[in-house]
């Protein structure tokens, strides 16, 4: 059975004499590697998280036998209205990060990187949820287990979940200055504008 420890070399002569020489100490890992999604932010306040345009994952990764240069995998599911959706690979890339164990992608298009079914572009309103898992250097993966019971370990990966919506944070042009517009009416008088009566 593998276990944590030394390995030793013994040699024995004919006659019974034997030396004994540690080479090295070995350490068995079979821990998978945490990893936490930490962004994106959302597009507006509220209990559910909505983003729309260009935006970029970001978290951290943590494992004692993890390379530095490692980056995670990204995948995501979709909400088919009664289900989620099976997982699929989200296309990105990384940028430079200088402090190990953190990491963040590159911009991400919300109108295209999470279409399904032959789709060209994510409808608004879509459902996504994205997880991230990276493999340390003994080969052991984050655990995607999403419920923790006697058969299954405790999840090792963060999903985020999220809202699609292009028209989420628009901005919205107010007028507050003058106070009152006014503008003639057929007869000439001068009436205040409503939404039925124009200034333009």
């Amino acid at each position: 059975k593998l276990a944590t420890g030394m390995v030793i070399v013994k040699a024995t002569d004919k006659v019974g004499n034997f030396l004994e020489t540690s080479l090295f100490q070995m350490e068995l890992d079979n821990t998978p590697p945490k990893v936490k999604i930490s962004n994106p932010a959302s597009a507006k306040t509220g209990a559910d998280i909505y983003v729309n345009r260009k935006i970029s994952f970001s978290g951290t990764s943590s494992d004692k036998n993890l390379d530095d240069a490692s980056r995670p995998t990204l995948e995501y599911s979709r909400w088919d209205g009664s289900a989620w959706g099976v997982w699929e690979t989200l296309n990105v890339t990384f940028t430079r990060d200088t402090t190990a164990g953190t990491w963040t992608t590159n911009s991400v298009n919300t109108e295209t990187a999470f279409v399904t079914g032959g789709e060209t572009k994510v409808p608004d309103g879509a459902k996504v949820k994205v997880r991230a898992t990276i493999k340390d250097k003994a080969g052991n993966v984050s655990n995607v287990a999403e419920k923790e019971n006697e058969n299954e370990k405790k999840p090792q990966c963060e999903t985020k979940e999220f809202i699609v919506d292009q028209n989420t944070d628009r901005p919205v042009i107010r007028v507050t200055s003058p106070n009152t517009f006014q503008s003639k009416n057929a007869e000439g008088t001068f009436v205040d504008m409503s939404s039925s009566v124009y200034a333009w």
